[in-house]
């Protein structure tokens, strides 16, 4: 596991369930009880990706929060330069996608939104960025404090400043099943 490997800790993970309708929180649970290190976190019914990442910022505890998705798209072996960034000053450091592994026109999809949405935006939202990344506790409490209720967290992340600085991560294919 790649949080063994990395230095200080306590380590945490926190895990949010969004209303999921198959065994998932059963298996968290059951990990939690074998891991004092997880914390599960599980939403009454599916709220959607945003509200999730939300939650789990309500219960991070730690100097340092790594934001990403359970279908291990977002590869947790990217996380020590996440962490190198860190120690040089940054307090957001996101995943920028390259080689895509999804089909043509879902790729040509993902390039044209981001596009799109950067256009309409007085914020700059760094291009084929996801959620994927580590934001600082002083980051983590800004969210926080934010009233927003529909959020998108990376153009929040973007928003409230702080030194950042993007790395280039290869996206893994989907494990296992589909996006909702």
């Amino acid at each position: 596991m790649v949080l063994d490997g990395i230095d200080g800790g306590p380590h945490q993970l926190v895990l949010v369930d969004d209303g999921s309708c198959d065994h998932t929180l059963d298996i968290l649970e059951n990990s939690a009880a074998h891991d004092s290190r997880i914390v599960v976190v599980s939403l009454s019914r599916n709220f959607g990706h945003q509200t999730a990442l939300t939650a789990a910022l309500d219960f991070v505890t730690g100097d340092v929060t790594i934001v990403m998705d359970g279908d291990l798209q977002d590869r947790p072996e990217e996380i020590p330069s996440f962490l190198y960034y860190f120690r040089e000053g940054y307090d957001i450091v996101y995943a920028q996608r390259v080689k895509r592994k999804e089909p043509w026109y879902l790729r040509l999809c993902y390039f044209l939104f981001y596009r799109i949405a950067a256009s309409l935006c007085d914020i700059r939202v760094p291009l084929d960025s996801g959620d994927f990344g580590l934001m600082s506790r002083r980051v983590v409490e800004e969210l926080r404090r934010m009233p927003e209720r529909h959020r998108y967290i990376r153009g929040l992340r973007s928003w409230v400043g702080f030194r950042q600085r993007g790395v280039l991560v290869e996206r893994s294919e989907r494990y296992a099943g589909k996006t909702k």
